[in-house]
């Protein structure tokens, strides 16, 4: 405010003693950005599942709080800045176009955006449920429903129809440890959520969704359950262990 502090005006026009005769000096911003046009490398010790191909060929992963889309025929990347902090997790929809991230912030972002377009169009964006990261997300086999798990103490569970941005449910996992995947059956739109010691699945009842604990077989060794996935066409999912079961 200049009628308050008038010495801002003042500040404002000074003028080093070197160049107080050089007619050539702007008060313009430079032609220029803080915008990366390049980044290296690529996360793979905090996140899981962060490489994926779009439908046009292209590569997309994350690096630090960068989303990137590497075009292999034009060697050149399309870089998404809408997180604030490290993205922890990576998820391409089933038609191959759009993509979700989470990150690792106090009150973490939710994102979907458009990998095709070359604007990363922002699509659905939410936050404030979960806490200290989201470290898994999966979309159901239609893509209208995205499950993320979030890196608080209980581990919580929420199940978005992200194109209406409603909320379907809302669930604690499991405070032992952390959840190491996450999917959404199809035909069922089951979620399981499995991770060190648990396996768990959200199944839809006439009152909402239930929850209901995995059985283990007694014949096998309790083991982290390090990744599961939806079986095309089949309710069924494939899980895999730390031990390569």
């Amino acid at each position: 405010d200049h009628n308050t502090n008038p010495w801002l005006a003042a500040v404002a026009q000074l003028t080093p003693m070197d160049h107080e005769h050089d007619r050539g000096l702007t008060t313009k911003a430079p032609n220029c950005t803080l915008k990366p046009e390049w980044v290296y490398g690529v996360q793979s010790e905090r996140c899981k599942n962060s490489l994926h191909y779009n439908y046009q060929g292209d590569l997309v992963y994350c690096v630090s709080k960068y989303a990137i889309v590497y075009s292999f025929k034009t060697h050149h990347q399309q870089i998404f800045d809408g997180h604030c902090d490290e993205i922890l997790c990576v998820e391409m929809h089933p038609k191959k176009c759009l993509v979700a991230s989470g990150d690792s912030g106090p009150l973490p972002r939710l994102i979907v955006w458009d990998s095709s377009r070359t604007d990363l169009r922002v699509c659905f964006s939410t936050r404030g449920f979960h806490q200290n990261g989201i470290t898994q997300i999966a979309f159901s086999a239609d893509g209208k429903l995205l499950a993320s798990v979030g890196n608080d103490a209980q581990q919580s569970l929420s199940l978005h129809q992200w194109e209406t941005n409603q909320v379907i449910f809302c669930s604690h996992v499991d405070p032992l440890g952390p959840a190491l995947s996450c999917v959404i059956l199809q035909g069922s739109n089951t979620v399981m959520v499995a991770g060190d010691t648990f396996v768990y699945f959200w199944s839809t009842t006439l009152t909402g969704y239930a929850k209901r604990t995995g059985n283990r077989s007694r014949f096998t060794s309790l083991q982290p359950i390090t990744v599961a996935a939806a079986l095309h066409g089949t309710t069924h999912a494939v899980s895999g262990t730390a031990s390569g079961q």
